[in-house]
């Protein structure tokens, strides 16, 4: 039986009482990459938590945070060190974006939550930041034939599209960035 008392006024008797003995998870981590950088989304969890902690790494994220406070920076290698990785976001947000990060090179993000002087296990996500270079439109005049080596067109030039395809109609072919080679 517990009963909550403010000041004067005593609540009625509660039959149950729940203790959270396990700090909640965030959910839904994911990592959108750029040239640069990557955004990160999560939901927090339902029940109460104090923060979410975020870090970065080349590696993946084996070292459960200690403490409360962290010097965090959204620059990768910025902030507080924790195991190999750094401190990129502490606080109740959900959301936060990554920069300082090199092109082709996978990074290891991990989402920790903290209750009281307890962390979560963590979440965690990978995601490779990618140069946002952009290509000229190809027209092609008209299709030959399509197989494992390319598109060739009426002028006899060979396209190799791989990946996926956007707009395509019977005037030209976009290359998109990271998609197309040529």
């Amino acid at each position: 039986m517990v009963r909550a008392v403010s000041g004067t006024v005593i609540s009625p008797t509660s039959a149950a009482l729940s203790v959270i003995t396990v700090v909640p998870e965030a959910t839904a981590f994911t990592g959108t990459p750029s040239n640069g950088s990557v955004t990160l989304t999560w939901t927090n969890p339902s029940r109460c938590f104090d923060q979410a902690l975020v870090v970065a790494d080349t590696a993946p994220i084996t070292t459960q945070p200690t403490g409360n406070v962290f010097l965090t920076n959204t620059v990768f290698g910025q902030g507080a060190q924790i195991g190999t990785g750094y401190a990129v976001f502490a606080a109740t947000g959900n959301s936060v974006t990554v920069t300082g990060l090199t092109n082709g090179t996978t990074y290891h993000f991990k989402v920790f939550v903290q209750s009281g002087n307890t962390w979560s296990a963590g979440i965690s996500t990978q995601s490779t930041p990618f140069s946002t270079q952009s290509f000229p439109l190809r027209s092609i005049a008209s299709v030959i034939g399509v197989n494992s080596l390319g598109v060739l067109d009426s002028l006899g030039a060979r396209v190799r599209l791989t990946g996926t395809i956007y707009g395509i109609n019977q005037y030209t072919v976009p290359l998109h960035p990271r998609v197309f080679n040529m």
